[in-house]
């Protein structure tokens, strides 16, 4: 049975029999609604960051457009634009992440939430779930609050290096601006 976090809570990851996870899924789930005609195309990305929380170079953002990092420890398995059914995917191997990477932060976005007038307050069901790869086991459940009128983009939640395993941190920080102003957040240029 898996973990239900809130905010703010995180846990040291570890398999269920007390050994370190090596392969992870993260994966983004959201009921299908409809806002002005459109239908929600939620997106999940991954970046990885150094000590500083930014990329070292372009491959360490992950999204629909760049489905691997250039280490081949993350990658993601597809993009869903409507919601329900299978979400979308981002498998971890733990153990490829280099030693530079301290976290892997979860995000997730509207795709052109701001010009469709949409943002998570009205999207249904969200969540994202950490699951291990080994067993196909639910490990963690992080719902996002439908409290969140006008965000566009959201950090659901993080990886991070703890000093004898990864860690996992629901975060649900909310922002507008979508994909781009994360990009920015994060060191990444965009054109």
């Amino acid at each position: 049975m898996a973990i239900l976090l809130q905010k703010g809570e995180s846990l040291t990851l570890k398999s269920d029999k007390q050994t370190e996870l090596a392969q992870i899924r993260v994966h983004l789930c959201w009921a299908e609604r409809v806002s002005e005609g459109m239908d929600f195309d939620l997106d999940a990305s991954a970046f990885l960051l150094d000590e500083n929380d930014r990329v070292r170079f372009d491959q360490d953002l992950v999204f629909y457009h760049q489905l691997r990092s250039l280490c081949r420890a993350v990658e993601h398995l597809g993009d869903n634009r409507v919601g329900g059914g299978d979400g979308e995917t981002i498998r971890v191997d733990l153990h490829k992440l280099p030693i530079e990477i301290q976290k892997v932060v979860f995000t997730v976005t509207i795709h052109e939430g701001d010009e469709r007038g949409q943002h998570f307050g009205l999207v249904d069901s969200a969540s994202i779930s950490l699951i291990d790869d080994a067993d196909n086991g639910e490990i963690v459940r992080f719902n996002l609050s439908t409290q969140s009128r006008g965000v566009t983009a959201v950090v659901f939640a993080e990886l991070y290096r703890d000093v004898a395993a990864w860690g996992f941190r629901a975060m649900g920080e909310g922002s507008d601006g979508g994909l781009t102003a994360l990009c920015h957040r994060y060191g990444l240029e965009t054109r």
